[in-house]
């Protein structure tokens, strides 16, 4: 069996936090952690860039430094300063902001997933 692409892991992981109803339960800074961390590890994965422990900024300046396509960069930086506002700033999405944070990492993958011709 071959080995699994970074973007079937990161898409597996986004069904698994979906089945996991944590905004529902009421944990939308757990959510938005875990969601975050799925992309920052697909970002790793694709890039080869220290991701986990490193501030959006300095994430967004190691990645401007790998000349990553400017529309690329600028969904990243607006998707993880979404979820920085809840994880650090106590910022409280409403329920249309949860769903289309989720939607923004399904692009996320989408964009940078390597595209295949044929």
């Amino acid at each position: 069996m071959p080995p699994r692409s970074a973007e079937e892991i990161a898409r597996d992981a986004l069904k698994a936090l979906k089945g996991m109803n944590l905004a529902e339960k009421g944990l939308i800074k757990e959510y938005y952690i875990r969601l975050s961390d799925i992309i920052r590890t697909y970002i790793e994965n694709i890039y080869s860039i220290f991701a986990m422990d490193r501030t959006t900024w300095e994430l967004f300046q190691e990645m401007k430094s790998k000349r990553i396509e400017r529309l690329r960069l600028e969904k990243i930086n607006d998707f993880l300063e979404d979820c920085d506002m809840v994880k650090f700033a106590k910022y409280t999405p409403d329920q249309k902001e949860i769903e289309e944070i989720y939607k923004k990492a399904e692009e996320i993958i989408d964009i940078l997933a390597p595209k295949i011709t044929l």
